[in-house]
């Protein structure tokens, strides 16, 4: 009977320490491989109380725009840290466990438990055999968990880039550069407003990256489009992403070339009438596919403002040497979709170098108007007869000679520009309702029109340097809007040829 016994008890330790040594090596790495996957249950969705505090976690740096970041642009790689951390946490727990339960099984409390040697002996092999298994498997989800961030994260990042070179390649093929009608500076990109009405954050870079690829959120939850492509000019306010402006972009830039045209002359020469006889010719078409309207509520705004004196016959009061504002149109002609900036600066600015540095504009532009009052040219004056004179002199400009303002323009126009840009120039003498045929050519454009200003102004000199200048001058003498004399179709039509458009005939 004791042999049997014996026997018996061998057996049994023999197939307990077996078995223990099976699970054991099971066990072990089956357990670390759970330990990490809860870990990643409980970083990434359930969050539970305890959990160790976050050693690096990621931070928006100070000063980017109050927009939630992307996932895969940071967070995920501090989730993963985060991830790792508590794997190794639960990992120690798990250890002291182990050891806990193998050694309350080498040393049972009474003789009866004895039999729990061979499962301590077996469980404590296995556990030991079982260990670079653990380690390897453990090794392989961690690094394929790492594979797999890095894999996404070079997914989204490559996806954002690759969308802005799509969205800057299809700005630069539609020839679509964005400057603002305010400061002048060229933007690479507007910044938008939060549409959240209780928001207003402003976000100055919206393009895919940290804060999102196809969306962002902003801080207060709202999603907005990244991308032009995704109708950020359509369904957002956009402002100048210059900070030292960051004035409201009504007009909603990106959405079509935008056309930039200096009217630059001595103050009194009739620039702001010039400018807002443009603007009408434009709004009087007949012609079919012709649609002009103000692209922001500031230039509507002056544009009644303008038609009110004029209407009331009051004299216009001299252009602000304040900061410019530009005069934005919308115009549609035909296929062709322009933003156009008619710039009327103020013509002090104009006279000196110190003075014309500010005017950034001349810069950016290609197609530029130079507004001439023949009567301000003295020896024009003073070829006039005396009852001539009387007749014109409430009328006449006190301004300097415009060769000064022609000067100091081209000057600035040269330093600023770009060398090998294909300028052009329109002269335009004003005040042909006034002159008329007894004192000049008549309205119109032309030859006629350069004999007369060579001869009777004295502006050969004025002329020869613009052509040397310039890669186009076209010569017009104009009259008032809505005279008899008034010729500005003609003058329109040349304007909107020099920036590519082929008026609709």
């Amino acid at each position: 009977m004791y042999y049997v016994r014996n026997f018996a008890t061998f057996i049994y330790a023999v197939l307990a320490g077996l078995a223990s040594i099976l699970f054991g090596v099971v066990a072990c790495p089956c357990h670390a491989c759970a330990e990490y996957m809860i870990s990643c249950v409980q970083v990434l969705y359930t969050r539970p109380d305890g959990l160790p505090e976050q050693r690096q976690s990621y931070s928006v740096p100070s000063g980017s725009d109050p927009a939630r970041p992307s996932y895969f642009y940071g967070p995920a790689r501090s989730d993963l840290r985060h991830i790792r951390q508590v794997a190794r946490s639960r990992w120690q727990d798990a250890a002291e466990w182990w050891q806990g339960a193998v050694a309350d099984l080498w040393e049972p409390d009474n003789s009866s438990e004895k039999l729990t040697i061979p499962v301590a002996i077996g469980l404590t092999i296995g556990l030991i055999v079982g260990l670079p298994f653990a380690v390897l498997l453990t090794g392989a989800v961690w690094l394929t968990h790492e594979m797999l961030v890095d894999g996404a994260t070079v997914g989204v990042r490559s996806s954002a880039t690759t969308l802005r070179i799509i969205d800057s390649g299809l700005l630069f093929a539609k020839n679509i550069r964005v400057r603002c009608a305010v400061c002048f500076e060229q933007i690479s990109y507007p910044a938008y407003v939060c549409p959240n009405p209780e928001c207003k954050h402003i976000h100055w870079d919206i393009r895919p990256g940290r804060f999102g690829v196809l969306h962002r959120t902003c801080e207060c939850g709202k999603s907005m489009p990244t991308l032009l492509l995704f109708g950020a000019a359509e369904r957002l306010n956009a402002v100048c992403s210059q900070r030292a402006c960051g004035q409201p972009l009504e007009y909603r830039p990106g959405q079509a070339r935008e056309i930039i045209v200096p009217i630059f002359g001595s103050k009194g020469a009739g620039k702001t009438r010039l400018l807002y006889g443009i603007i009408k010719t434009l709004y009087q078409s007949v012609k079919p596919g012709v649609h002009v309207e103000p692209a922001d509520s500031a230039t509507a705004e002056r544009l009644r403002d303008l038609e009110s004196l004029l209407t009331d016959a009051s004299p216009l009061p001299a252009t602000p040497a304040a900061a410019t504002r530009a005069y934005v149109l919308r115009l549609r002609i035909g296929r062709h979709r322009r933003i156009v900036q008619l710039i009327d600066a103020a013509g002090e600015l104009y006279y000196s170098s110190e003075r014309s540095a500010e005017l950034i504009f001349l810069g950016h532009a290609t197609t530029f108007i130079l507004v001439i009052d023949p009567l301000s040219i003295s020896a024009f004056w003073d070829s006039l007869l005396s009852p001539q004179r009387d007749r014109l002199t409430p009328d006449r400009s006190e301004a300097p000679d415009p060769r000064l303002a022609y000067q100091q323009t081209a000057d600035r126009i040269k330093e600023m520009g770009r060398r090998h840009s294909p300028r052009r120039l329109a002269i335009v003498f004003s005040r042909a309702d006034l002159l008329g045929r007894e004192c000049g050519p008549g309205a119109g454009t032309g030859e006629e029109i350069r004999k007369w200003a060579e001869n009777d102004l004295g502006l050969a000199g004025l002329l020869r340097q613009a052509e040397s200048d310039f890669r186009e001058v076209a010569l017009f003498h104009t009259a008032a809007f809505g005279s008899d004399e008034n010729t500005l179709t003609a003058f329109v039509h040349w304007l909107m040829r020099a920036k590519g458009i082929t008026p609709t005939s």
